[in-house]
């Protein structure tokens, strides 16, 4: 059998790059070795599984050396070692392929060598024009730029000449924005990840590159690219700082095109992490923020990524609309955009939020019956899809069915191993007090005002004090059982 790092990589591989990465092997300019084109043939039959017994030693041995040759181990081993070269090639390549500013400026490299001024002339004025109409100003631009100008100085200096080609002014210009958009953008993703996972790692000089950035005269303070991440990078290091995230989604409005799909949407991440931050902090007016957020990724769509949205993205989308009574909107998202989430957790997210979406229209039974028949397999989902039908099963009074489901949901997270411990106790909470509030307003006509009043407000105050139980609707229903006039 083949190595497991190789094995590794052809498991990645579609019916096209099998064909493609075939060819490559069967190329002399490429391969002389024909022993490689009958393993890659063997290896083409076997796949996915590899399991195939013409895989094995001996039998890869036979079919490359012929049934009379000694078997040599050795040299099953060597010949899969050339094949793992040959497929790193492969895949440089066709990265390589994929890059055709990368293709221009090793040419011009290769053409500053063979002292051929007019071609290298020519491919310049090309690459040069080609960079200039590109809508795409991201950072991988920015270094093609960078390049593009270093070429041209380094093919003068060879000349001896100063005239012709980008000044070493503008080459070490373009060094600059290069340089300050690349730091800016790990750094920002550095900052990222110590927000949320709490790593102390630092990146140099951010200190100087702010103070820099921050002065007047800064040369670059009105490069678009530039200013986006410069404010990406305020606004994860001064949360308080509101302008910050509106300078942010103003740059992004006029410059998003500039990136391709995926990065833009990155970059609107961090607006709609931090209205989420602003959100959990009881600025409820961030909620709209999100929406209109959503709905601009939606109309420039920047979402779905690559035709995929993400399920907790489809439900999220959901759930701050149906919080801004955004019914048509919502009814009209959670059927335009089902076909986009992926198809594993496709149904499952689909019933859900519909039957979330029944839910906070007060339509309790048609929520019921969108989630009862609903088989879901994804543990989370599960969690969400219960936790649903136990609010619709209290809000019809249902007291024997909600009592049974109390019981069954607890069962449930006690014994899934898969649920953390976090989520063990948040829905252990919750269970608790909507049987707490359950029991208290079946209690209702044994007690007198003032009695009831004040029970419902001890409630309360519990559910408020709870270290784990982040719902609003449970505190909801019991706060309604308190009297406006004993508040």
């Amino acid at each position: 059998m083949p190595s497991i790092k190789l094995i590794q990589i052809l498991e990645t591989f579609s019916p096209k790059e099998w064909k493609k990465f075939h060819s490559f092997i069967q190329s002399p300019y490429f391969n002389t070795n024909p022993r490689l084109v009958t393993m890659v043939s063997l290896l083409r039959q076997a796949a996915p599984d590899f399991e195939h017994p013409s895989l094995e030693k001996e039998a890869l041995f036979r079919e490359m050396y012929g049934e009379e040759a000694p078997y040599n181990e050795q040299q099953v081993y060597d010949h899969i070692s050339f094949l793992m070269r040959h497929l790193e090639t492969f895949l440089a390549f066709g990265e390589w392929e994929e890059d055709p500013s990368g293709q221009q400026l090793m040419l011009l490299k290769a053409l500053t060598q063979r002292d051929l001024d007019d071609q290298f002339d020519r491919v310049y004025k090309k690459v040069d024009k080609n960079l200039r109409k590109s809508k795409i100003r991201n950072v991988k631009y920015q270094l093609d730029q960078f390049l593009l100008f270093q070429e041209g100085f380094l093919h003068d200096a060879k000349k001896q000449q100063r005239s012709k080609g980008e000044s070493l002014h503008q080459t070490l210009a373009q060094l600059d924005i290069y340089y300050l958009i690349a730091k800016l953008r790990f750094s920002c993703e550095l900052l990222n990840r110590r927000n949320i996972l709490n790593v102390s790692h630092e990146s140099e000089m951010l200190d100087e590159i702010r103070l820099f950035l921050e002065k007047e005269e800064n040369p670059y303070r009105d490069h678009p690219i530039l200013s986006i991440y410069r404010q990406v990078f305020f606004l994860l290091s001064d949360f308080e700082e509101e302008a910050h995230y509106r300078s942010l989604v103003a740059l992004l409005d006029d410059y998003s095109h500039f990136f391709p799909v995926d990065e833009a949407g990155g970059l609107y991440t961090y607006v709609l992490n931090y209205c989420t931050k602003k959100i959990n902090s009881g600025r409820k007016e961030f909620i709209k923020e999100a929406f209109e957020l959503n709905k601009k990724l939606l109309e420039k769509q920047i979402i779905p990524e690559a035709g995929v949205l993400d399920h907790s993205k489809y439900k999220n989308i959901v759930t701050v609309g149906l919080i801004l009574k955004e019914y048509d909107w919502v009814k009209d998202f959670l059927e335009d955009y089902k076909e986009y989430v992926t198809e594993e957790v496709r149904e499952a997210a689909y019933h859900y939020n519909l039957a979330n979406y029944y839910f906070s229209q007060k339509e309790y039974r048609k929520a019921m019956r969108t989630l009862i028949y609903l088989d879901i397999d994804d543990v989370y989902y599960n969690l969400s899809a219960k936790k649903l039908l136990l609010k619709a099963y209290y809000e019809l009074d249902e007291e024997d069915a909600l009592e049974t489901l109390i019981s069954t949901f607890y069962t449930y997270i006690k014994r899934n191993k898969t649920i953390s411990k976090y989520h063990f106790e948040t829905y252990s909470n919750f269970l608790r007090f909507v049987r707490k509030a359950d029991k208290l307003r079946q209690k209702r006509v044994l007690l007198d005002e003032e009695s009831f009043a004040k029970q419902a407000k001890d409630l309360l105050t519990q559910i408020e004090n709870a270290t784990h139980l982040n719902d609003n609707w449970i505190r909801g229903k019991v706060s309604e059982m308190i009297p406006k006039v004993v508040v």
